[in-house]
């Protein structure tokens, strides 16, 4: 399914994060951080109606956290997809 209309941060929200990452990056590994999340939204588009996809992406986005109406869940290396209903 192609997917269109895709929404991404802003140039200087995308360097905030990164400085932010950065600056994570040099903390003890013992501490626990989580970089700022960025925000990225987008829409697919069906020929036919369906009630089902399976989302899956590149590994080098996770951890990506989704969140469609109520339901919020990881992707991440052990967790890859998820099986996202549309009813």
């Amino acid at each position: 399914m192609p997917i269109r209309q895709w929404q991404f941060p802003t140039v200087q929200a995308l360097r905030e994060t990164l400085k932010a990452h950065l600056f994570l990056i040099d903390m003890p590994t013992t501490t626990p951080v989580h970089v700022p999340p960025m925000w990225v939204q987008a829409i697919g588009h069906s020929k036919s109606p369906w009630s089902r996809a399976q989302l899956q992406v590149h590994k080098a986005l996770h951890p990506l956290w989704v969140i469609h109406q109520q339901d919020q869940f990881w992707l991440t290396e052990q967790i890859p997809l998820a099986i996202v209903n549309f009813e």
